[in-house]
């Protein structure tokens, strides 16, 4: 199966894509799945869900840190008040979800950076197609041979167009199964970088919303 372990809907203030629109494209660029992972909210998630599709959805929300960005994979909720990464791993793993590290050095658009080191999440996204240079994405590769963590490609998709533009390769199963499989071995993937003028459209788009 082909997932795109982030992707955002309009619900992200920087985002134009709807539900909808997503999973009409995922289908025609032959994804499997996808997990809606929205900035502080699981609004995107709510209204997919509704949404009748053979398509897997997973649950999931980019919280805010005080030193960067933090995707919970298989959780809900709503997160408004900013914790540390420290604090904010520990609130994933007990609404049972799983703490993954994305775009982690990405200084431009909230990475953990160095601060990587002192935490102990679940898995590293190690190819981010939102990157505007591929040297984010070599460190992340670079840093997750020493360590055991699992890793993730995604698209980090704002707009249509950049959906499915990197993407894990998992086995068949539910939800639980294949967030719980992501743990257990790495996963192949496979990633390009979205191009330069949809960077900048999510840039202006989240300058005037």
């Amino acid at each position: 199966m082909k997932i795109d372990f982030h992707v955002h809907t309009y619900y992200s203030k920087c985002a134009l894509s709807s539900p909808e629109d997503i999973l009409k494209t995922a289908v025609k660029k032959k994804l499997n799945g996808l997990a809606v992972t929205d900035h502080n909210t699981c609004k995107g998630y709510y209204k997919m869900r509704k949404i009748k599709t053979e398509l897997l959805i997973i649950p999931g929300v980019e919280i805010k840190t005080t030193s960067g960005d933090i995707i919970g994979l298989g959780v809900t909720g709503e997160f408004k008040d900013v914790k540390t990464p420290e604090a904010t791993i520990e609130i994933i793993h007990d609404l049972g979800g799983l703490a993954l590290i994305p775009h982690p050095f990405d200084y431009l658009r909230n990475g953990i950076g160095l601060k990587i080191k002192d935490l102990k999440p679940d898995l590293i996204e190690v190819y981010n197609a939102g990157m505007m240079t591929p040297f984010g994405n070599r460190l992340a590769q670079e840093y997750v041979k020493h360590t055991s963590y699992g890793v993730t490609a995604g698209s980090d998709a704002h707009i249509i167009g950049e959906l499915g533009a990197a993407y894990t390769l998992v086995e068949e199963g539910s939800v639980d199964d294949i967030l719980s499989s992501l743990v257990k071995n790495r996963k192949k993937y496979f990633g390009r970088l979205s191009p330069i003028h949809w960077l900048l459209l999510r840039k202006i788009r989240s300058k005037i919303r």
